[in-house]
């Protein structure tokens, strides 16, 4: 077995690890197209960050949560040991979590927690977004912006802007305004079967599109932005029968 490691850029010691692996006999590696898994270290936020080397190879990711929320990386580093040893003795499930595609200028992109469209940083007056599926208007949003997630993006900016919370074994994609002009403008979940095509009016001309808070491009009124759940995902190796609404209960502080 070939073990790519991918951690928090801060994180310098992480000898026990490594230790581990030698002892176990597993080869660590800087190449994804050698590796059998990836140990990811960190937050929710570095497993973003394997979006790219997961469109490369789709392999399992053993998350193990040094950040401050984690939502998907649910094993302790204290509990590391024991936890790989029961992945490495077949205990253990996969969670599938899916990407969004989206398709911006004839270039394809992957979110894992989701796409937002928002006004200039220096412009003061709203947007207007409009959402179509298929030929069909879901409506012309006057917002800040709109944000388009995943199941999984649903616990993360959509969630800031009072977006629902969705159980991540569901395929669906929610729709979020961003501090809409009317009260009216709620978030909707739709279907994942039929493509969303997404375009933005502004004063200045611009407004901004936001792939997974890494990717940032400007768009033109002329720009349509075309965004589908996709069939490529992460595959997060799972060696706890975690319960996903304790999980919920723990990092929201819900009582």
């Amino acid at each position: 077995m070939k073990v790519k490691i991918v951690k928090k850029l801060e994180l310098k010691d992480i000898y026990f690890i490594e230790n581990f692996l030698t002892e176990n006999n597993i080869e660590s590696t800087d190449n994804i197209q050698e590796a059998d898994i990836i140990i990811s270290l960190g937050g929710d936020g570095t497993i973003l960050s394997l979006v790219p080397l997961l469109r490369i190879k789709n392999i399992p990711v053993f998350a193990i949560n040094y950040g401050n929320v984690g939502y998907m990386t649910k094993v302790s580093k204290e509990n590391f040991e024991y936890s790989f040893l029961k992945y490495l003795n077949g205990e253990f499930s996969i969670e599938h979590r899916d990407f969004l595609e989206i398709v911006f200028r004839d270039k394809i992109y992957y979110a894992l927690n989701e796409i937002s469209i928002l006004k200039s940083e220096m412009q003061a007056h709203l947007i207007e977004i409009s959402v179509f599926q298929k030929n069909n208007l879901i409506n012309n949003y006057r917002a800040d912006g709109v944000i388009v997630a995943t199941p999984t993006g649903s616990t993360a900016y959509s969630l800031s802007a009072n977006g629902p919370i969705i159980h991540p074994d569901i395929r669906a994609i929610c729709i979020t305004p961003l501090a809409p002009q009317t009260l009216s403008a709620r978030s909707i979940i739709v279907s994942p079967h039929k493509e969303l095509i997404l375009s933005a009016k502004s004063k200045s001309g611009i407004a901004g599109l936001n792939i997974d808070g890494n990717l940032h491009y400007d768009i033109l009124e002329t720009d349509k932005i075309n965004v589908k759940l996709s069939d490529k995902g992460i595959d997060l190796i799972c060696v706890d029968d975690l319960n996903y609404f304790e999980t919920l209960k723990k990092k929201l502080h819900w009582s």
